[in-house]
């Protein structure tokens, strides 16, 4: 009787850590995906930014156009852009450890 308890615990024991194992293979191919996403639209972003840079380097003239094109906004601009990719990245991963910490 109690080898049949102790079967029993064993196998319900494995069948949780199987299920368990489950949902974290889920939980991680689901934010792969998700920062793949991310990634793909950054790159995306990323060129039309640099074929809008060389179509303007491409039409300066003058020393005085090219001075205008490093403009401090610039670089604000970038780092807005770096921030929000940062927060996108940051929340997948934050989402990712909810659910890997709710396993137990």
């Amino acid at each position: 009787m109690f080898q049949n308890q102790l079967n029993d615990q064993f196998a319900n024991a494995q069948a949780k850590a199987i299920e368990n194992a489950k949902h974290l293979a889920q939980v991680a191919v689901e934010s792969t995906q998700e920062l793949a996403e991310i990634n793909q639209a950054a790159a995306k972003d990323a060129l039309v930014v640099a074929q809008d840079a060389s179509t303007q380097l491409l039409a300066i003239k003058d020393p005085q156009q090219l001075a205008k094109l490093a403009q401090p906004e610039a670089a604000q601009e970038a780092a807005k852009y770096a921030a929000a990719y940062q927060a996108k990245v940051n929340k997948v991963v934050r989402n990712g450890n909810k659910e890997v910490a709710q396993v137990s």
